[in-house]
């Protein structure tokens, strides 16, 4: 029995003791004290059934913040979820933007490689390209040390520089092909916007020291070298030097300076140069075995024609047979573009 209820019951005994009394004529002193009784356990009953209703009421509220409390993590660990999903697709977004310029730098050394092999070099395209290249140059330290970055983090800007193709001029001072940035960006806040985003993979609390960092037109640039060997043990290099190894041609305009071109039939070499085929999906080594086997494999292949009408287990079978190495996928890559190829001169 809960504890107001017995007082209440004994005030209700109390009443009926004291009632009986007065009315039995027993002497005034018992009517008395079990009013007193009466009123004592009724007001300590109440008293008490009040601080219980408190008390379940202070236990209500706990349970319901407690509730609240609970509805506010799930809530705030949902949206904690979700940022994580969210960041890791941009995550993933992010490396398959990096593995395709990757892959699109791949393509253009291949294509450069061909054309140097019939003679055509670098500094003929940029002469032929008569439009603005503009290229970041910027002198970046403090990063690749212990004791700046963790090895995981200095690795974010080391992967984001090689994505980009940077080279190095001298020391800490790199350039990136026009290739690879956006020749739209000209005012000092996009730049530093690009430079957050693409260098830094927008981690801007990354220990670095960006010293300088600036827009130049390659086709404005003058250089010279003129110093004998260096010994010092740091890569030096002019703007010329880098560039004359390799594109920096936009990709959709460099097809354009090749088709106009006086040096090279792209038609004809299409038709009868199966390096070409091979552009979009050679390795650097998978390349430099097929050009320096080109004549081999051509003479067992053929032409654009009959390589579009070729097995690819057959096209992998003679690449393996000069040295290309994991030829199967490759196979299948230039058995695909030859029939587009094969169908656009048709």
């Amino acid at each position: 029995m809960n504890r107001e209820y017995l007082r209440y019951g004994i005030a209700a005994v109390a009443s009926i003791v004291g009632a009986w009394s007065l009315y039995s004529g027993a002497s005034i002193y018992i009517p008395a004290a079990s009013l007193l009784l009466a009123i004592i356990s009724f007001v300590s009953g109440t008293r008490l059934r009040k601080e219980i209703q408190q008390k379940e009421q202070a236990i209500h509220e706990l349970l319901s913040e407690k509730s609240n409390l609970r509805s506010d993590l799930d809530e705030k660990q949902s949206r904690v979820q979700n940022l994580k999903s969210d960041l890791e697709q941009q995550r993933e977004k992010k490396e398959r933007f990096r593995e395709e310029r990757k892959r699109e730098n791949q393509r253009l050394k291949n294509l450069k490689r061909i054309l140097k092999n019939k003679g055509i070099d670098t500094s003929y395209l940029v002469d032929k390209y008569d439009s603005s290249l503009y290229a970041p140059v910027m002198v970046l330290t403090h990063f690749n040390s212990p004791n700046h970055n963790s090895e995981s983090e200095a690795e974010v800007i080391n992967e984001n520089l090689d994505a980009l193709d940077a080279d190095t001029l001298h020391g800490a001072t790199k350039i990136i092909p026009p290739r690879n940035f956006d020749q739209d960006v000209s005012r000092k806040e996009e730049l530093r916007d690009w430079f957050d985003e693409e260098i830094l993979d927008g981690e801007t609390d990354l220990s670095h020291r960006l010293e300088f960092l600036s827009i130049v037109d390659i086709n404005q640039v003058f250089d010279r070298d003129n110093a004998e060997d260096d010994d010092g043990g740091y890569p030096a290099n002019t703007v010329s030097d880098l560039f004359d190894t390799d594109t920096v041609v936009p990709t959709e305009e460099l097809l354009d300076i090749l088709v106009n071109s006086d040096r090279i039939s792209i038609e004809d070499e299409i038709r009868q140069n199966v390096a070409l085929l091979a552009v979009s999906s050679a390795s650097k080594q998978q390349m430099d075995e097929i050009i320096s086997n080109q004549t081999g494999i051509q003479d067992d292949l053929g032409t654009l024609t009959e390589i579009a009408n070729t097995d690819p287990d057959r096209v992998g079978t003679v690449l393996s047979k000069y040295g290309v190495a994991d030829s199967d996928k490759l196979a299948q890559s230039i058995v695909q573009e030859a029939n587009r190829l094969n169908d656009i001169l048709e």
